[in-house]
């Protein structure tokens, strides 16, 4: 593993040439805000084991990340961010227009 953080997930595999394919099994729940990419390029995500992650990965070396990422989420947080920086600066235009015209 390559790195961790509570929504990414960075591995390496190095594979042999093969018969068949080869199946990253990640233990960790399944929910469809996670995507992966396999060496850059974005990969489909199976459900493993009724719950968990699968991905198929290429024989050789490659470079897996996983990422939790939910559209709905960050247009949310950045309406969120709009809305309170419009109230940040409506209260300092009334705060100081009252300190200029009691």
């Amino acid at each position: 593993m390559l790195g961790a953080t509570a929504d990414t997930l960075t591995a390496r595999t190095v594979l042999p040439e093969g018969v068949g394919k080869y199946w990253l099994y990640y233990a960790d729940a399944w929910h469809p805000f996670w995507h992966a990419q396999v060496n850059g390029l974005e990969v489909p995500i199976l459900r493993a084991n009724f719950g968990f992650k699968a991905i198929e990965v290429p024989h050789g070396v490659a470079t897996v990340k996983f990422a939790y990422r939910s559209s709905t989420l960050s247009g949310a947080l950045v309406v969120s961010q709009v809305l309170l920086i419009s109230a940040t600066l409506a209260v300092v235009l009334v705060s100081v227009r009252q300190l200029f015209h009691p």
